[in-house]
């Protein structure tokens, strides 16, 4: 990775555990012969905003502005925002209070996953950036929170049959993601090769408290497992995130004591997804400011493997070049893992893109108006139609409705090294890339 990544990736960290930017990483944005490197420039300014935001910073903006002539305009951008997302954040959290107060109070059992259940791992919570709110509830629950959720004010488009969750926004909650189950069928299939890792997380349930509200998540081993597997399918169909890693990282550290490391490395290791663990442990200790007595037992990985990783992330990840899903790698590792059984396979995937196209020629009409409001006007429910058709096209780009699996040989260079990373985790077999 290169060296601004990495100094984003260190001060990334220090924002989230609440440790000071001092004098010696500030310096690394000096060229040798004293001129500010710009390329650094907006990582530290998001960063010492943060800090500055927060209270946890032991320089004041008046020095940066002294060692860093051009720091001031970067760093007023950077603290605006950094304000903005704080009340952003307290907005979201009190909506989603009244929905699971309003759910429950229904008899609805419902709980968070990742979002605000992490951010409160964090110095700040409000700084930890979300784009959603994931909610699981059960299948036998879905119509009458739909009702529900209508009433407080939300947009609602039910989940279609490949789907495992529904897409609901809201003027001030933003969107909300209503599940009926954690992963959806390819996924599953796919991924965490025919386990349905449902099945591995009890109903357990955990309360914590954020902004003076009490939420439920999943129980504690249940949430590492979680947010374990669905960094894992991240990473596997794109890339994973900085903000993933520290998700895992944070919460290793928080509840160590309290984790059944036993059950969860036996996941791991029935998925062959040990590596991973092992390599995000490795990089946190390595690049993120992570201690080995602060996390969970793990295996040490070398330095090669650990760059080749954040290297990934780095070129398609979050804050990264952000690479497009790749049918091809998640296609060729789903053929990889599925070694012995291929004709079942592309069975499954046959009838999956089957699906996926009736789905995209023929939406409901909620998905219609969720794209084009002008869609409510009866009158108007053809002429959007066209529109969505337009969809459907973007999806046969993707790759993800081709028929086939593309050969080994015709992968590009990036899927490549995508896939020669996952043979060095041990998550795929690499005599057969």
């Amino acid at each position: 990775m290169t060296k601004g990544f990495e100094l984003f990736v260190r001060l990334f960290s220090m924002a989230a555990q609440g440790i000071p930017i001092n004098s010696e990483l500030i310096s690394q944005l000096l060229n040798k012969d004293g001129t500010v490197n710009i390329n650094l420039m907006a990582s530290v300014s998001l960063a010492a905003s943060h800090q500055q935001a927060t209270g946890m910073m032991d320089l004041s903006f008046q020095d940066l502005y002294v060692k860093l002539p051009g720091f001031e305009s970067q760093a007023s951008v950077c603290l605006s925002k950094v304000k903005s997302q704080i009340m952003t954040a307290i907005s979201v959290t009190d909506e989603i209070y009244t929905l699971m107060n309003t759910l429950e109070k229904d008899g609805i059992t419902c709980c968070i996953l990742k979002g605000i259940s992490l951010s409160r791992l964090y110095a700040v919570p409000e700084c930890r950036i979300s784009c959603d709110t994931d909610v699981l509830i059960s299948e036998n629950d879905e119509n009458r929170a739909y009702e529900l959720m209508k009433d407080l004010g939300y947009n609602v488009v039910p989940r279609t049959e490949y789907s495992h969750h529904a897409t609901c926004t809201h003027p001030y909650a933003g969107k909300v993601e209503l599940h009926t189950d954690l992963f959806f069928e390819m996924i599953n299939d796919v991924i965490f090769s025919e386990n349905d890792l449902g099945e591995d997380i009890s109903n357990e349930r955990y309360e914590f408290e954020i902004n003076g509200y009490t939420f439920k998540t999943l129980g504690i081993t249940e949430n590492l497992i979680y947010v374990t597997m669905h960094l894992i399918q991240h990473f596997v169909r794109s890339g994973t995130s900085v903000r993933q890693m520290c998700d895992l990282l944070m919460y290793c550290k928080r509840y160590k004591s309290e984790l059944d490391m036993e059950r969860y490395f036996s996941i791991l290791d029935k998925l062959s997804y040990r590596g991973i663990y092992n390599v995000i442990m490795s990089c946190g200790v390595k690049y993120m400011n992570f201690s080995d007595d602060d996390l969970p037992e793990f295996e040490l990985l070398s330095d090669d493997v650990c760059d080749g990783f954040m290297t990934d992330i780095e070129n398609g990840g979050w804050v990264g070049s952000k690479r497009s899903e790749s049918f091809t790698v998640f296609h060729t590792f789903g053929s990889l893992r599925a070694k012995g059984r291929e004709k079942e396979y592309k069975q499954y995937l046959k009838k999956y893109q089957r699906e996926r196209m009736i789905s995209s020629v023929f939406p409901k009409r909620e998905r219609l108006i969720a794209k084009f409001p002008f869609a409510k006007n009866p009158l108007l429910i053809v002429p959007a139609w066209f529109c969505w058709l337009l969809y459907g096209f973007k999806l046969l780009k993707t790759g993800e409705l081709a028929s086939d699996v593309k050969d080994r040989s015709d992968v590009s260079e990036d899927e490549k090294k995508r896939l020669e990373l996952f043979g060095s985790l041990g998550i795929i077999n690499t005599e057969d890339i």
